[in-house]
């Protein structure tokens, strides 16, 4: 098959696109924003209870452990990010690193793909665990309505805008911060930063938490898709994407403190609404502030997920990398009513696996595969770039360490996510092997086929 033509020698990652491509209008504040509400979106409130069981009072560390591995990826996104801006992320960058061999990119996304579909389960079980403690509704009727929902409003079709960001992320990330004010009228606010009790599982429980942890960082990956709507990406996408981690780790960090203040981890564990449990305990009109706050949160990010996971599906079929029904549209809305039906199956698919805990688990492991991808692409693309003596573009950011022509941070990342793929459920390994399996065999067998019509 004839070579991909590489992004970062068609167009300067600044200019704006004149072959009909996105306009070029967001800045810094408004990436903050989308970067700060696609991370704290419903993970947080997905599974600090589960984490909270394994870690106890040092659910903070975990957090803490967890936000490393995040910020090497956000690193090795920043760079590619600036070298390829196109949206699709690690898919893009596979393509890029891998120009004259299709199944590595279609296998990255099918793996994106499903970790979206598990991310899709993971916030709709926990929407449902709320909507219960609202409404009485057993949790086995709002986690698929809510999937259903969302795909509804996926098929007819939406418009986003900065102001509606803004507000998403301003409203969620104010649950924490009234966890977090709870927390410190408490009293107890700071016990678990230095109280030596952990779980029952003591400093083992504290790193499989931050495996578990991991999953409420995933998302801010989202920002690279946003590189051709980006005024010059290499000066603004790489701080939007390293002050958010920041400031969510921040946000998390006290969260946690206070949740665990004000209720014993324990009781976090057992509940379905955790931070609505932990609220309680301060106030009861605050519990249900939280709950109605969650289920907002968990509520929009499957309603993301869903539509940037059948836009990618989408993508993919119109490229070539996955069947073509998959690009079929609606003939009003425009919309890729195949892919958001796919996306819907293989999402309430994962609901039987378990509950929040396990399916964020599996984004999770499934998340730190595309991870691996990505920074092996980085170093592909370094080791590329040195052998055919190119100089980098002045407008590419560059991450600055490097072990001789290799980038560091896509080594060390590679080496902390090696860690936390250590510490997961054995039904976590076996739905992620075995995704990564139908990955790989789709892959090659899709990649045959493109060989037998070229």
């Amino acid at each position: 098959m004839t070579p991909t033509r590489s992004a970062e020698g068609a167009r300067a990652p600044g200019r704006d696109a004149g072959d009909g491509g996105l306009r070029r209008t967001l800045g810094l504040p408004s990436l903050l924003f989308y970067g700060v509400g696609v991370i704290i979106g419903g993970g947080i409130y997905s599974i600090i209870g589960a984490a909270a069981g394994e870690a106890g009072r040092r659910l903070w560390v975990s957090l803490l452990l967890a936000s490393v591995p995040a910020a090497l990826a956000a690193l090795c996104y920043a760079e590619l990010s600036t070298r390829f801006p196109r949206a699709g992320a690690s898919y893009v960058y596979v393509r890029e690193a891998t120009p004259n061999r299709s199944w590595p990119r279609i296998a990255i996304g099918f793996v994106t793909a499903s970790a979206a579909a598990a991310t899709a389960a993971t916030v709709s079980v926990a929407f449902a665990g709320y909507f219960e403690a609202l409404t009485g509704t057993p949790a086995w009727i709002g986690a698929p309505a809510l999937l259903v929902v969302c795909t509804a409003v996926n098929l007819r079709g939406i418009r986003e805008s900065a102001w509606v960001t803004a507000v998403a992320t301003s409203v969620e990330a104010l649950g924490l911060v009234l966890i977090i004010g709870a927390g410190v009228r408490s009293g107890r606010f700071f016990e678990g930063a230095v109280s030596d009790a952990a779980a029952a599982t003591g400093w083992s429980g504290v790193f499989a938490a931050a495996a578990l942890c991991f999953f409420v960082y995933t998302g801010f990956e989202g920002l690279a898709n946003l590189a051709e709507e980006t005024r010059d990406p290499a000066r603004r996408l790489p701080p939007a994407l390293l002050i958010s981690l920041v400031l969510t780790t921040v946000l998390y960090l006290l969260t946690a403190l206070a949740a665990t203040a004000l209720v014993e981890p324990a009781r976090l564990a057992e509940s379905a609404s955790p931070l609505s449990t932990a609220a309680e305990a301060a106030d009861p009109r605050l519990a249900t502030a939280l709950a109605w706050i969650a289920l907002f949160a968990t509520g929009n990010t499957a309603l993301i997920t869903v539509i940037v996971s059948s836009r990618l599906l989408f993508g993919m079929a119109k490229g070539g990398d996955m069947p073509a029904a998959l690009s079929r549209t609606l003939p009003r809305r425009r919309t890729p009513w195949v892919a958001a039906l796919t996306m819907l199956a293989a999402a309430t698919a994962m609901l039987p696996l378990g509950g929040a805990d396990v399916l964020g688990s599996i984004a999770s492991l499934l998340t730190l595969v595309d991870f691996l991808a990505v920074g092996a692409a980085l170093v592909a693309v370094r080791l590329r770039e040195s052998a055919d003596g190119r100089p980098t573009r002045s407008d590419v950011f560059r991450i600055p360490v490097s072990f001789g022509r290799v980038p560091a941070a896509p080594v060390v990342m590679a080496v902390a996510v090696a860690l936390l793929a250590t510490q997961f459920r054995g039904v976590v390994y076996v739905v992620a092997a075995g995704v990564v399996l139908a990955a790989a065999v789709f892959a090659r067998l899709r990649a045959r086929a493109l060989r037998d019509q070229a």
